[in-house]
């Protein structure tokens, strides 16, 4: 019979403006949420407790030492291993491909990182028609760009982002002439050479007739 376990305390957020949060966070990363599992890890007072791990494909750094095209550990506690499970109010969620900015402590000796302020540290981004992307999580009415501008106000860096790299394109013109070049016949005269084979079988044409005019010619005379 499997045994829950749930901490469920009243866990009430405060908006925290995002200057804040990003000063308050040792690293603070954007990217895809992969696969995840649940596990036995060891809490900072010693003990042990159950957490769930969450794979994540960074593609853009905005404060920390990580490489922004690098796959980082996220765990938070809580789930199940071997019929016991525990829930623990107010701890964030991540579902596989998720585009997620998570604000994230410093690295624990297993190599994970968890999420600072537990859901608070979580944002979803949400695209707009005119491609803003609105950040949807504690802090109201916050972009990407207004995040990006606050991490480098406070570090002097900017992000790292991966940019995929364009692929070999052609402008109009180019393609135009291309296309031109490949329809359009070839305007060049034909070689001598092409016109010799049809001049030498008129010439041999013109010689056998001269000859069987001469054959008729010298048979009616030797008949008289």
């Amino acid at each position: 019979m499997p045994i829950s376990i749930s901490l469920s305390h009243a866990t009430t957020f405060v908006p925290i403006p995002l200057t804040n949060q990003v000063a308050e966070s040792d690293t603070v990363v954007r990217g895809k949420i992969g696969t995840s599992y649940s596990d036995y890890g060891s809490r900072n007072d010693g003990g042990r407790g159950i957490y769930t791990f969450y794979h994540l494909q960074v593609n853009e750094v905005l404060k920390g030492d990580i490489s922004p095209s690098s796959s980082v550990l996220i765990r938070e506690m809580g789930g199940e291993v071997n019929g016991v499970g525990m829930q623990v109010a107010g701890s964030a969620h991540f579902d596989p491909g998720e585009d997620v900015v998570v604000f994230m402590g410093a690295k624990n000796p297993d190599g994970s990182y968890e999420v600072k302020g537990l859901s608070s540290g979580k944002y979803n981004i949400q695209t707009q028609a005119d491609g803003t992307e609105n950040l949807l999580g504690l802090a109201q009415h916050e972009t990407m760009s207004s995040l990006r501008s606050i991490a480098q106000q406070q570090h002097g860096k900017p992000a790292h982002i991966i940019t995929p790299s364009p692929s070999p394109s052609f402008t109009t013109a180019e393609s135009s002439h291309s296309a031109a070049s490949q329809l359009q016949p070839s305007s060049t005269p034909p070689s001598d050479e092409e016109g010799k084979p049809s001049a030498k079988i008129s010439i041999w044409v013109f010689i056998l007739a001269a000859g069987l005019l001469g054959w008729f010619a010298l048979r009616k005379l030797l008949k008289r």
